[in-house]
């Protein structure tokens, strides 16, 4: 499942996409927070840094089945909206979910859109 993309908010270059050819992952800064780039196979996926139960990053968590494991506590996101693993795809989000945003590769470029902006 992909993110939307909003074709009314601009995408901000965020990192070199050589980054995540070591390690299948990279911090990023946007608009002052770090936000972890995820790449498995032909899929993008970027999340907010840090874990809304304790603050850990989640940049150092194992990824498994589409999922993020928190290091700190064991908590899974699921990459693709965020919400903590088990919960519905669709309604409103719990307070636990990590905020997720569009992400691209353009010309070596990791770009993402600031969903959250005002």
């Amino acid at each position: 499942m992909s993110l939307p993309v909003d074709p009314e908010l601009p995408w901000v270059p965020a990192g070199d996409a050589a980054l995540l050819q070591t390690h299948g992952r990279c911090l990023v800064a946007l608009a002052g927070r770090q936000v972890v780039v995820w790449q498995q196979g032909d899929a993008l996926f970027a999340l907010d840094d840090s874990c809304p139960h304790s603050g850990a990053s989640l940049c150092s968590g194992k990824l498994e089945a589409g999922h993020v494991r928190c290091p700190a506590h064991g908590l899974r996101f699921r990459l693709s909206d965020g919400r903590l693993a088990g919960s519905p795809a669709d309604g409103p989000a719990s307070p636990m979910a990590v905020a997720v945003f569009p992400v691209r590769v353009v010309d070596g470029v990791i770009e993402l859109q600031d969903v959250a902006a005002p």
